[in-house]
């Protein structure tokens, strides 16, 4: 960036590129009315020019892309799925790819045999893994209010758990029955009593794990700025991975 080298005179500032030797006007690519969007994964043009001055910044200025984040609590079916045949299916990107792209029944089956002979399983239980993971994807497609959420956590928290092993993300303990046998040695109508009754249900979780959930970034985001995202469902056929 710089003046133009063959006309001294001009006072103008362009930007040029070192290999082909093209070159523009500075102002042309840096409008101070920028209308650009500050969510740039979102295509719909403002309505509004945004006023502030553009600058120069460098390419891996962390202003330019802050990501925007929010915690969230691994319940089941996906906190049981660290070492489900789901799982290890989803680590075959490749083959998962060749499944979606496959032209002819005859080419699926060669991919599905290959893929059952590397994960060491039978065609039928694949078939079942490869189904629970669409289904699994598409509902991951839809945005869920805050009721919908937090039915799904009361519900993870009551429903007891077949095979339920220590290392799993969810481990809740159900110790309803022991709460209620204390009646046994209490009088009914007594303070302790009462409380025992009043309390349906009693859950120990003793392993919960919470994360950081990226849903997107922004240019430019700060405390209080309303943003929208795009629905997952608009980009997953974009995407190179799966969600």
């Amino acid at each position: 960036m710089g003046r133009d080298l063959d006309n001294p005179n001009d006072p103008k500032l362009y930007i040029s590129c070192t290999k082909c030797s093209s070159k523009a006007e500075l102002n042309l690519y840096e409008n101070p009315s920028f209308t650009g969007n500050i969510q740039p994964w979102i295509y719909d043009i403002r309505a509004e020019a945004n006023l502030t001055d553009a600058e120069i910044v460098e390419i891996n200025d962390t202003r330019l892309h802050t990501p925007y984040a929010v915690d969230a609590l691994i319940i089941p079916p996906e906190s049981r799925l660290s070492n489900s045949l789901e799982a290890r299916v989803l680590v075959h990107s490749q083959e998962l790819a060749q499944l979606d792209q496959a032209r002819n029944l005859l080419q699926r089956k060669n991919i599905l045999k290959r893929l059952a002979k590397s994960l060491d399983c039978s065609l039928p239980d694949l078939e079942i893994a490869l189904k629970a993971i669409k289904q699994g994807g598409n509902s991951l497609l839809f945005d869920l209010t805050p009721g919908q959420l937090l039915q799904k956590e009361y519900q993870a928290l009551i429903t007891p758990l077949e095979a339920l092993s220590e290392d799993e993300d969810f481990v809740p303990y159900h110790l309803s029955e022991k709460w209620k046998a204390l009646l046994t040695d209490l009088e009914p109508k007594s303070y302790a009593g009462k409380v025992v009754k009043f309390i349906d249900r009693v859950v120990s979780v003793a392993r919960l794990k919470e994360l950081r959930v990226l849903k997107g970034f922004s240019r430019g985001f700060s405390e209080g700025e309303q943003i929208t995202l795009l629905p997952l469902m608009l980009l997953v056929n974009q995407l190179g991975f799966r969600p």
